[in-house]
């Protein structure tokens, strides 16, 4: 976290300097590392049955910002611009594990800022009325599209696709456990992951979880 704020109050003409391009580095290193001792210690309790939901009254909208401003710095840096939409109607509080919630969106805004080079990274939330209402979360992202062969595998553990399953695209290094778990954690939530095809190119990854209001005022 003290990487990521000094990385934050980088002046935007200095990016090229060597001393702030090591801190860069260092600041990724650092969040690779701890991303997957959480990602590890999550499958192990996954596995175990030992991992609990902690639901609670929470707000959307924080959820949502809080994502995006945690990978700001590192998406400005490769020329992304990071966007919030909620649709209208959508309750502001809402009742569900909020913390688990954002989990699986960093994981998905995370994979979209390190496999896009530019464009824009869009986080969605909507409704849907499936029996139940459900809250849709999803990430659409510019970069190269997962074909639909691989998409399934994404969402396995240690699944690494060839060319990190993208048309074109370099894999970078990864232990293939973030989506697995984002699976994982939607099913117990009572929802679903899944990946489609965006609408002008890229790919969408999106979350359901059951729409449940904030049981107390605010």
């Amino acid at each position: 976290d003290c990487l990521r704020d000094l990385e934050r109050q980088l002046p935007p003409a200095g990016r090229d300097d060597a001393p702030q391009a090591a801190l860069r580095r260092a600041r990724l290193a650092a969040d690779t590392m701890a991303e997957l001792m959480r990602d590890i210690l999550d499958m192990a309790q996954l596995d175990a049955g030992r991992l609990a939901l902690r639901p609670a009254d929470y707000a959307l909208a924080p959820v949502l910002d809080r994502v995006m401003d945690d990978f700001a710095a590192r998406a400005a840096a490769r020329g992304m611009r990071l966007v919030v939409e909620i649709a209208p109607g959508l309750p502001q509080r809402l009742h569900g594990d909020g913390g688990r919630v954002r989990q699986v969106l960093a994981n998905f805004v995370s994979n979209a800022v390190k496999y896009s080079d530019s464009g824009q990274i869009t986080l969605r939330a909507s409704r849907l009325d499936l029996g139940a209402p459900m809250l849709r979360l999803a990430v659409a992202d510019p970069g190269p599209r997962v074909p639909p062969a691989h998409a399934a595998l994404l969402f396995q553990p240690f699944a690494r696709l060839p060319a990190a399953g993208r048309e074109g695209d370099a894999a970078p290094p990864s232990v293939g456990l973030g989506l697995a778990i984002c699976e994982r954690l939607a099913r117990i939530m009572g929802g679903e992951v899944g990946l489609v095809a965006g609408a002008a190119g890229g790919n969408e990854f999106w979350i359901t979880v059951p729409l449940q209001p904030a049981r107390l005022p605010p």
